[in-house]
């Protein structure tokens, strides 16, 4: 069993991340760092463990440095960890229990865990929403995930790897290909990593607009898409209708102040709908957090329906005449993010 780890200016949270891994279990010759272009010294801290390195001259992005990764290792399951993730305790013999316990089983993938660093209310909203989608999921997954992510080599080759043509949600389009061909995918929800990035309002309205609802847009209407879970379950529906709706009225007020209890209705309803988030947000963090986290929230809905806006906009009317969605626009918006 292999680890293939993208890093591209990795430097401040690779040392953790390598630090994690061997404290699991896993030995230095399993460990593939592909420094993807990074002007940073992240090779250097991953030479620095004593662990092998592929290196990028320049950035080729995430789905070719984890093929890249993938290409120059030879263990039978390869497992996928994101340069800014520790793995928790026994992550290594979990997930190579569960391959040697299933042999039908294809990939699995995990989730962050529910404590994540207090750098910052955002940070600690962004990076517990994620564990908090994952953890109300379906275990029997039709997506992947490669933050803490493994499958089987031959069928990742099988599948012809991640699709360089998605510089976002990738890994979330193999899932689907694999899950189609008759793979078997799981999510589990005792397999948790620390997620150490540092968000700031920008850069997660970015990510969630470019990165995030875009793709995910393109891959619902496009190429089949999950429609009931992750992103997509009947909350989430509920949640994207509300915060339209208080955007529609705030822009009404002006002209019709009656408005204005139809604004406070639908955060009424968004805040209802999201109960059981904020209440964990509450509990892991304190009140100022929940109620920070709630703004986040809503900005977070306000840039996935802005993105499936700007789908239906710009690639459907070229859908319905035949012409097909712009192929290199993934990248485009990739690099936006």
């Amino acid at each position: 069993m292999n680890v293939v780890v993208p890093a591209h200016q990795a430097a401040g949270e690779l040392d953790a991340c390598l630090n994690g891994l061997l404290a699991t279990g896993f030995t230095r010759d399993a460990i593939l760092v592909v420094d993807d272009g990074s002007t940073d010294g992240t090779g250097d801290i991953a030479r620095g463990h004593g662990l092998r390195v592929l290196r990028h001259e320049t950035a080729m992005g995430p789905a070719d440095a984890r093929n890249a990764g993938v290409d120059a290792v030879s263990g039978d399951i390869v497992v996928f960890v994101d340069a800014d993730v520790v793995l928790c305790k026994g992550a290594r013999n979990r997930i190579l229990d569960q391959f040697n316990r299933d042999p039908d089983l294809t990939a699995l993938f995990g989730s962050y865990d529910d404590d994540p660093p207090r750098n910052g209310a955002v940070s600690f909203y962004r990076n517990l929403l994620h564990h908090f989608v994952h953890q109300c999921s379906d275990v029997d997954a039709s997506t992947f995930w490669t933050g803490i992510g493994a499958v089987r080599r031959e069928d990742f080759i099988r599948m012809g790897g991640f699709d360089r043509a998605w510089q976002a949600i990738e890994d979330v389009e193999f899932g689907m290909r694999l899950h189609a061909a008759g793979g078997r995918i799981r999510l589990d929800k005792k397999l948790f990593g620390k997620h150490l990035k540092t968000w700031t309002i920008p850069s997660m309205f970015k990510t969630d607009l470019y990165g995030r609802s875009v793709p995910w847009s393109r891959l619902l209407l496009f190429h089949g898409g999950p429609r009931n879970d992750l992103n997509f379950t009947a909350t989430h529906r509920i949640s994207l209708l509300m915060v339209a709706v208080m955007g529609a009225s705030l822009l009404l007020i002006p002209f019709q102040p009656a408005m204005t209890i139809v604004l406070l209705g639908a955060l009424a309803v968004f805040a209802w709908s999201n109960r059981e988030f904020l209440t964990l947000l509450k509990e892991r963090g304190n009140l100022r957090i929940a109620m920070i986290s709630c703004g986040c929230h809503v900005l977070h809905y306000l840039a996935g329906g802005l993105g499936l806006l700007r789908v239906l906009v710009l690639d459907y009317p070229p859908r319905l005449l035949g012409g097909g969605a712009r192929g290199d626009q993934q990248r485009t918006d990739a690099d936006k993010a």
